[in-house]
């Protein structure tokens, strides 16, 4: 009974702390004689674990579980994932499963503290190897809490992901959990990459990335040099996906307590919202959001509205929102002025993400004025080639007496090319892309659509603007 109820119990989702990180193989035993794993048949234990309320893990209410089949009962038996058998099972069966389990094959070794090791392995007497670099190695760190084959896992994964629509980012969250506590981890790592890319703030993959599985072990020297260590995860942030982001974020904020002493993380960070590579504008952006939430708004929202890259003015923008001051949307609506159409595409944009219900009576006016102006007019240019020529017309008859020759009257001619184009393409295209931000950045704001007409908005905000104002 007590095997069992450990066994049943969902893991813990771990705190961010240093650790000695994920167990290695060695040559050698660490101690003398290890001792056996237990042996336990527990192969419904991922059917049990996806049945297992996530409220514990996540301290969410809203998150609820997958519906999966009925489980079987748990058993004692030589092999931990065998089949339930009868009470009369032969001894030639029993040396068959341990046969099953010497043979190498493609498994998933988890450890009780949420560790594993994934790759070819093997049971030789009462322990287990892995295959590395060509070479069998023991591995005798503490017993093995289960084991089972990558292909039953992976078959396993597929079906419970289909029973997960990708818009359900609670169901996609307990599948998440799931393939994390069966060892699955390169898995749960691409589907919560999924969640934070849909949803850059969701509290529940956030807080499954601080497995023991995820964490990274903290060294002695980054604490030694902490600005060298952070210009280093701030490069290495560039080109990372929202998981080891936010993994980079997390080892970053160790660091606080070293640069209290040695400059600032907070500097450092606000240099790299300028620098020449896109990533790392990005990242500092993010890394700002979650370590100094509410600070250094001016060059975070100088970013919404300057920067060329997409990413940027999007972390910025989501930066900006975490210090909750609905006032901070008056400099982006004065910014609607501008005679620059990319700056007002990107205020707009950045009005959207900021999420301030107090620029919608702006954004309508400024819909408005854009569709009765036409947008702007296509520019217009000529280009003018010719030559003058020089010719005598008539003679002057009227001459003084004593003139050998009339007076000749001399005109000018001219032989001109001249060529007129006007570029409506550009324009058009700007004009559209503009009213469409507008349009996107309204339906953020009021979680309406009456239509994509300004029309339709003006007549819509006649009736329910007045919560807006």
């Amino acid at each position: 009974m007590g095997t069992q109820g450990r066994l049943s119990q969902p893991m813990q989702t771990a705190r961010f702390l240093h650790r000695d990180g994920p167990p290695q193989p060695t040559e050698k035993p660490t101690f003398p004689r290890p001792l056996p794993p237990m042996q336990l048949d527990t192969r419904p234990l991922a059917l049990l674990l996806a049945l297992t309320p996530l409220g514990s893990a996540f301290g969410s209410p809203t998150v609820r579980s997958i519906a999966t089949p009925s489980v079987p009962t748990l058993r004692k038996g030589p092999s931990i994932w065998a089949a339930p058998t009868s009470a009369r099972q032969t001894e030639g069966q029993t040396s068959s499963l341990a046969e099953d389990l010497a043979a190498p094959a493609k498994r998933v070794l988890l450890y009780h503290g949420g560790h594993a090791i994934r790759g070819l392995a093997r049971r030789v007497d009462s322990h287990w190897e892995v295959r590395r670099d060509g070479k069998w190695a023991t591995l005798y760190r503490g017993p093995i809490q289960s084991h089972r084959l990558e292909v039953d896992l992976l078959r396993e994964a597929r079906r419970l992901a289909e029973q997960a629509p990708r818009e359900d980012l609670v169901a996609r969250n307990v599948h998440a959990a799931w393939l994390i506590r069966v060892g699955l981890h390169a898995e749960a790592k691409e589907e919560l990459d999924g969640i934070l890319t849909q949803d850059p703030d969701c509290a529940d993959a956030l807080a499954q990335i601080q497995a023991p599985a995820f964490l990274a072990p903290r060294t002695k020297k980054w604490l030694d040099a902490p600005g060298e260590s952070a210009k280093t995860m701030i490069a290495a942030g560039e080109a990372a996906g929202p998981v080891q982001r936010e993994l980079l974020i997390n080892s970053l904020g160790n660091l606080q307590q070293a640069f209290e002493e040695s400059g600032g993380l907070r500097e450092i960070l606000v240099r790299s919202l300028h620098s020449t590579q896109l990533g790392q504008r990005s990242f500092a952006a993010h890394a700002l959001r979650r370590l100094f939430p509410g600070q250094e708004l001016l060059p975070l929202m100088q970013r919404c509205v300057l920067d060329v890259s997409e990413p940027v003015r999007r972390e910025s923008a989501l930066a900006v929102r975490m210090a909750q001051q609905p006032e901070l949307a008056l400099p982006l609506v004065k910014a609607l002025g501008s005679k620059s159409r990319a700056i007002r595409t990107n205020a707009t944009e950045s009005l959207g993400i900021i999420g301030y219900k107090n620029a919608v009576p702006a954004l309508v006016k400024h819909y408005a004025g854009l569709s009765s102006a036409g947008g702007v007019m296509p520019i217009t240019s000529h280009i003018r080639i010719g030559a003058q020529l020089a010719y005598i017309q008539d003679f002057d008859l009227e001459i003084a007496q004593g003139a050998s020759i009339a007076d000749p009257i001399v005109r000018s001619a001219h032989d001109v090319v001249q060529l007129e184009a006007r570029v409506g393409g550009i324009s058009g295209y700007t004009y559209v892309t503009e009213k469409r931000t507008i349009y996107q950045s309204l339906k953020q704001l009021t979680g309406e659509d009456p239509g994509s007409s300004p029309k339709a908005w003006n007549q819509w905000f006649e009736k329910q603007g007045e919560s807006f104002r």
